[in-house]
């Protein structure tokens, strides 16, 4: 991969007579310039790229920050197959790559990144991931599944915010749109194991060892006198409010449902870690959490 620099000496050494300004002003502004081997557009200060730009060779496509005439700070190589590589220059040359470190005299990338990887490193490392379905997922990677400190935004409007291990849940809090959360961990397919789930009108119920503990009702002793008790005239206006059944308290009821991607990225296999629970409201409690 031919940089800025290398060429710049090379152009130097032969004098380069099909060097010209196109467009725009290339002395201190913003313009256009052909080097012959390759076309800068940006900005321009002291003759030479200074700022943001655009440089384009015969195999690839740089853009980001120049410096003195050359690639310095971070940018995007495109390359002719149309993949992307985050980069990092110093005075021309290339320090880091989010994509894989490669010896320097090699630079094409190793790896390609999803096309819904919306911005960081989606395989190693940190970034967002945009799923179809709307859902999204911003936090750590490895080896391209959910791995370390992460949030996952439901399209529905849920929300987990916590630890991932193996491209499931493994301890945190999931915030039902219903109101309802869940703080705790989750067993190894991301189902909830030991924890509290707090309903919408504040009763809590705990999960121990992946099963819902609800309290039994009140019993109130035969004969017992229960004049003057407040307890007693708030029931005969109210109705008794106790957990769900179904949902435990959330208002929601989940199912498995299988987000696999048969992308090109992978040469058409089947990314298996693409299953998830989906929420919909209970149809017992309507998604009020009580009954």
């Amino acid at each position: 991969m031919k940089t800025f620099a290398a060429l710049t000496l090379l152009s130097l050494a032969i004098g380069n007579l099909n060097a010209q300004c196109t467009s725009g002003n290339c002395i201190t502004g913003t313009g256009t310039y052909n080097y012959g081997w390759c076309i800068y557009t940006g900005e321009f200060k002291n003759s030479k790229p200074q700022g943001r730009g655009s440089m384009k060779y015969d195999d690839y496509t740089y853009t980001g920050h120049f410096e003195n005439g050359l690639e310095d700070g971070e940018g995007i190589i495109t390359h002719a197959d149309g993949s992307r590589e985050n980069v990092t220059y110093l005075a021309g040359k290339k320090v880091t790559s989010v994509l894989a470190k490669v010896a320097e005299k090699d630079y094409k990338p190793v790896v390609v990144q999803d096309v819904h990887c919306l911005s960081g490193d989606c395989i190693t490392g940190y970034g967002t991931y945009q799923f179809p379905s709307g859902n999204k997922y911003t936090g750590m990677f490895n080896d391209r599944r959910r791995e370390g400190r992460g949030i996952f935004y439901f399209a529905g409007g849920d929300k987990f915010e916590g630890e991932w291990l193996n491209n499931q849940k493994a301890n945190g809090t999931y915030y039902f749109n219903t109101g309802a959360k869940y703080t705790g961990n989750y067993d190894s397919n991301g189902n909830e194991y030991n924890g509290i789930i707090t309903s919408v009108t504040g009763m809590s119920i705990p999960y121990v060892n992946g099963r819902a503990v609800i309290p039994p009702a009140p019993v109130i002793p035969m004969g017992a006198d229960l004049r003057g008790d407040t307890r007693q005239a708030k029931a005969s206006t109210e109705r008794v409010k106790m957990p769900c059944s179904v949902c435990f308290g959330t208002g929601k009821i989940s199912k498995t449902e299988d987000w696999s991607n048969y992308g090109a990225a992978q040469g058409g296999s089947r990314e298996t870690y693409r299953l998830e629970r989906v929420y919909s409201s209970c149809y017992k409690c309507h998604g009020s959490g009580v009954e």
